[in-house]
């Protein structure tokens, strides 16, 4: 056992620094006059740090408490709902309700949106990685003994996922930054919800890809879209209940055969 701590230590502190100095590097030197240099330059930024937690999660042997399950259509059409949620994040109705929404075309627009997924994607994979398969996962194996310390885990979690996005106000403080911390918050819970529910985090990293494209594709190639008006408020408003109690409703149903799922790793 120490030999192996110790093979592994011989890869784990190696890798770790040349992977942290890289990053340090690409951040210094690396061009952001334009949108493609500046979405390689966080592709690789994220793709190092995504390469740097599953390096960590190895060397500290950290194994899911969740048990996790194969993709399924029963599991896929579960989370339909929270889909709906994301793709309907209100920035992307600019794309309908605006002219000429986006500042590219042709080949450039075709280049720039999927450097841009390519972005929300590799973010999504780090931050479920870390919030949902390690945190969420340990607070739940530490409270699942009822229907209320599995909600309180999905809360409690998603609460810190929240909060970790004050960090952004290092940047500036500003308004938009306490309604980026509730709005993390919400897709917390739903990816939380996901992982819970379905056994495997690549559906909660699907949500928080499509949430955080639908979100932000405007800010980042077009005109940001004003959606605070009365009809669009009210439109979220209903599907943000409607799933909120159709997911209350699946944590419950689906509480006894989590239970069951996971008892022999309890004994």
């Amino acid at each position: 056992m120490i030999k192996e701590k110790k093979t592994k230590s011989l890869i784990y502190i190696p890798l770790l620094i040349v992977c942290l100095i890289a990053v340090f590097l690409f951040d210094k030197i690396l061009p952001t006059t334009t949108f493609v240099e500046k979405s390689i330059k966080d592709i690789i930024k994220y793709a190092l740090f995504i390469f740097i937690t599953f390096l960590s999660l190895w060397y500290f042997c950290l194994t899911p408490f969740i048990k996790k399950k194969r993709l399924s259509l029963k599991s896929t059409l579960m989370i339909l709902p929270c889909l709906l949620v994301c793709l309907l994040n209100p920035p992307i109705f600019g794309l309908i309700l605006t002219p000429n929404p986006l500042s590219y075309q042709g080949i450039e627009l075709t280049v720039n949106i999927l450097l841009f997924f390519i972005t929300c994607l590799l973010t999504a994979v780090l931050e479920e990685t870390i919030f949902r398969y390690v945190i969420f996962d340990f607070i739940l194996e530490g409270k699942h003994s009822s229907k209320k310390d599995v909600f309180l885990s999905i809360i409690l979690s998603s609460l810190i996922f929240g909060l970790f996005h004050i960090l952004n106000a290092f940047s500036g403080f500003s308004f938009a930054i306490i309604l980026q911390v509730i709005y993390s918050f919400l897709l917390g819970c739903m990816c939380a919800f996901a992982l819970y529910i379905t056994s495997n985090v690549i559906y909660s990293i699907v949500l928080h890809t499509i949430f955080n494209f639908s979100g932000t594709l405007l800010i980042a190639l077009g005109t940001p879209f004003n959606w605070v008006t009365l009809p669009i408020i009210i439109f979220i408003a209903v599907i943000g209940i409607s799933v909120s109690i159709y997911i209350i409703y699946m944590l419950i149903k689906h509480y006894d055969l989590y239970k069951t799922q996971n008892k022999e790793k309890d004994n």
